[in-house]
C-alpha cells in the first residue's frame, strides 16, 4: 500500500511541475495574439518580458540546488504552486 502511495506522489508531482512549465511556454504560443491585444503591446514588448523570464530563471536555478538540498520535493512544489496560483 506504502509503494502505491509512494506512486500517486510522484505522479502528483509529475503533473503539478508539467502546470508549471505550461504557463510561460506554451501557453505563450498559444495565447500571444490575445495578448497582444488585450495588454496592447507590441511582439517586442513581449520579447523583451520573456528575457527577463530567462534571465530571472537562470540566477534562480543557481539557488535551487541549495533549496532543493533543504526541503523536500513536496513541499517545494506546493510553494511553487501556491505561488503561481496567486
Amino acid at each position: 500500500m506504502q509503494n502505491k502511495n509512494k506512486v500517486t506522489t510522484m505522479f502528483a508531482l509529475i503533473i503539478a511541475g508539467e502546470a508549471i512549465f505550461l504557463l510561460p511556454f506554451i501557453l505563450m504560443r498559444v495565447f500571444k495574439p490575445v495578448i497582444r491585444e488585450a495588454f496592447l503591446i507590441s511582439d517586442a514588448q513581449i520579447g523583451e518580458a520573456q528575457a527577463l523570464y530567462g534571465i530571472t530563471a537562470v540566477l534562480s536555478y543557481f539557488f535551487g540546488g541549495f533549496i532543493a538540498d533543504k526541503w523536500e520535493a513536496k513541499k517545494l512544489l506546493s510553494i511553487s504552486l501556491f505561488l503561481t496560483a496567486i
